[in-house]
């Protein structure tokens, strides 16, 4: 038996490019919309450890050491 749980769907329509993946030196970034405010690169750990504005086309990760990080806009 199903239950319905009232939650709503979000839909998100940023237009974004983020490659190459993985990164070897520089991290691309390509944004259409106008609604970001802020990108955060945040490690496993959750901590940031990178922020910049949306003007920022590309993150220079070759002073990070090599692993999994996430990006927040």
């Amino acid at each position: 038996r199903y239950m319905p749980v009232g939650l709503k769907e979000n839909k998100f329509d940023f237009n974004v490019s983020i490659y190459p993946n993985p990164v070897k030196n520089k991290l691309k970034i390509e944004l259409l919309s106008k609604n970001i405010q802020s990108i955060y690169l945040s490690d496993v750990l959750g901590q940031v450890i990178y922020q910049t504005s949306p003007s920022s086309r590309e993150i220079d990760m070759s002073n990070f050491s090599v692993g999994v990080y996430f990006l927040t806009l």
